[in-house]
């Protein structure tokens, strides 16, 4: 257990980096964690769901999931 004083009262006023991602279609800007895309994952760009619903396009196969057996 630790004693109360050992701790340092802080202020929480850092901002952090969100990361944002361009759709390839429109040029709408999202939230990388938003959208649940990773350039690893998915190195041909981002579309987002609302392009991919209007231009009829699936949405690229994750070769990182269970499903694949494929990892490492």
């Amino acid at each position: 257990m630790v004693p109360k004083t050992a701790f340092k009262q802080l202020k929480n006023d850092q901002i952090d980096y969100e990361a944002f991602e361009n759709c390839k279609v429109c040029q709408r800007r999202w939230h990388r964690i938003c959208a649940l895309y990773s350039k690893k994952v998915y190195p041909d760009g981002f579309v987002c769901d609302q392009c991919r619903l209007e231009k009829n396009r699936q949405k690229p196969e994750n070769k990182y999931t269970a499903k694949s057996g494929s990892c490492c």
